[in-house]
């Protein structure tokens, strides 16, 4: 065979794996966990055995971003730790200045332009699908009265917040929401873990759709 039958042979098995690859599920795991006034959050997003997982740390003025390639049921830390800290540290003050330059920004348009950006996604968030949504909040206030109170408003915000979730979204489980109320006083502390999964032609669709939107906003 000459050199450009291999090629085309090459060229069509990479067009036939991609062609696979966008109907296969591409998988997100979302972790957050708040304690001891220390924040970390875990993203890990996967399509077939393959994935990459991002974790981000903040304690104070610590700020730590951490990523791994995962393979299988191996991860792999991916060098350049301390280079993606300082420059999300540099990302989120740069943002913070921006927008507090902008003594007339204006929030109506932000908003008229993301319920735009809703409406046309608004379909393919329906098939969306959550493997498992637990979300646990714990607290404690000095007041046991204005605690009890709290917790009705929580659990009212949850119902509403559940609600609407079923409504734009499908659930494989019924979701979770714990809110623990302690009335000798303590810290906030929230645990929050969820998996949900869409064809990643169909996550492309949801990108695209949105971008013009949002390049318009920012």
């Amino acid at each position: 065979m000459s050199w450009y039958a291999y090629l085309l042979a090459s060229a069509a098995l990479f067009l036939a794996g991609a062609a696979i690859a966008l109907f296969l599920p591409l998988r997100i795991f979302i972790c957050y966990l708040r304690k001891n006034r220390k924040d970390q959050v875990s993203v890990a997003i996967r399509l077939s055995c393959c994935g990459l997982r991002i974790g981000y740390t903040r304690a104070g003025e610590l700020n730590r971003l951490s990523w791994q390639l995962i393979v299988g049921t191996r991860s792999f830390t991916l060098p350049g730790e301390e280079k993606a800290s300082r420059l999300l540290v540099r990302l989120f003050t740069k943002r913070r200045r921006r927008l507090s330059r902008r003594a007339k920004f204006d929030w109506g348009f932000v908003f008229r332009k993301s319920w735009e950006a809703f409406q046309e996604i608004k379909a393919e968030l329906k098939r969306i699908s959550w493997k498992y949504f637990d979300l646990e909040v714990s607290f404690g206030l000095a007041n046991p009265a204005l605690a009890g109170l709290a917790a009705g408003c929580g659990w009212a915000g949850a119902g509403v917040m559940l609600g609407l979730m079923q409504r734009f979204f499908s659930f494989e489980t019924r979701p979770r929401v714990k809110i623990v109320p302690h009335f000798c006083g303590g810290e906030l502390q929230v645990h929050w873990r969820s998996e949900f999964s869409l064809p990643l032609y169909r996550w492309l669709k949801i990108v695209f759709k949105t971008r013009k939107k949002m390049l318009e906003v920012f």
